[in-house]
């Protein structure tokens, strides 16, 4: 049972800070301006980046796990029940993440727009 539960928690342990590191901008402290009220914001690219990152550090931590409780039925029932708890907070990631991406879209959308009317006045 201990085995189980040390596994369980080292599981855990890797997916959430994969996913802290994916949520958490790459700011040097000493760097931040301490008088700005509102914190710097990564670009869509380092989000989707550091989203990938944590993606890809969570699947592996899955992949070790599900290694060592291939032969034991409790760790498999336990491994299932972390995986959906994984699945539940990439899904949740993903939400927050949407709407970052979706002021990024229509970002673009905006300068596209305004670049083809900028290059058809010239064009007249």
């Amino acid at each position: 049972m201990r085995r189980t539960s040390l596994i369980l928690a080292v599981t855990a342990l890797v997916g959430l800070s994969a996913t802290a590191r994916a949520q958490s901008p790459l700011v040097n402290p000493q760097a931040a301006d301490t008088t700005s009220a509102t914190r710097a914001q990564p670009t869509p690219e380092q989000a989707l980046d550091n989203l990938q990152k944590a993606a890809e550090d969570l699947s592996k931590a899955v992949e070790a796990a599900a290694a060592k409780v291939v032969n034991n039925p409790e760790i498999q029932v336990a491994a299932l029940q972390v995986a959906a708890g994984a699945v539940s907070l990439a899904q949740q990631s993903l939400a927050d993440q949407l709407k970052l991406i979706e002021a990024a879209l229509n970002a673009a959308a905006r300068q596209i727009a305004a670049a083809q009317t900028s290059i058809a006045k010239k064009q007249d």
